[in-house]
């Protein structure tokens, strides 16, 4: 039997492995989408989050980075009075005031169950820092049946830490600083913090 070919076969036959692997490539997207990302959320998760913001440090030494932990204040006490679900619905309503302050380059995660973190730079990081604490006034608006409560802590690279984990401790220091405050909601990193 003879094998031979015809240059049309051959050109289908090279179209359809083309098709496959385009079908193959979109799954793999899909499928590293969805190990990256906190599918209640849309947010990167910890460990993605993690090695985004390490990498940008690494191949932008010179710039300055903003690094922002938000944590929800008495979030239990909503998933205890209201339901998971409607816990659930806090937590999304948070990642959308993330996502409209958020711009290409910035990274936001959803770090633990009633945790975020922001990353983020701007040609004006001050103007930045301004819209990143801007999140702070629309959580604290009315959401449904309740009032969601959330501390702030934020650091900054390069002068509060070299590193993910020092701009984390230094972040972290400044979000419990915040929250034993009785006025402000939000507080910037300083040395002075234990």
């Amino acid at each position: 039997m003879d094998e031979r070919r015809t240059p049309e076969e051959y050109e289908a036959t090279i179209s359809q492995l083309k098709e496959e692997i385009l079908k193959l490539k979109e799954e793999v997207n899909k499928y590293k989408f969805l190990a990256e990302h906190d599918m209640l959320t849309g947010l990167y998760v910890h460990t993605s989050a993690r090695y985004l913001i390490e990498e940008k440090i690494k191949d932008q030494p010179g710039r300055k980075f903003g690094f922002a932990v938000i944590d929800l204040d008495e979030f239990k006490k909503i998933n205890d009075t209201y339901g998971h679900l409607f816990g659930d619905s806090v937590l999304m309503h948070v990642a959308g005031e993330i996502f409209k302050v958020t711009e290409e380059g910035d990274v936001a995660a959803r770090i633990g169950g009633d945790e975020f973190l922001i990353f983020f730079s701007g040609a004006d990081l001050q103007e930045k820092e301004k819209s990143v604490i801007g999140i702070m006034d629309q959580l604290s608006r009315p959401y449904g049946q309740t009032q969601i409560k959330a501390s702030m802590g934020i650091s900054r690279y390069p002068e509060d830490g070299e590193n993910y984990r020092q701009l984390f401790l230094g972040a972290d220091k400044a979000l419990y600083r915040a929250k034993r405050s009785e006025k402000e909601k939000y507080c910037f990193y300083d040395g002075s913090m234990k």
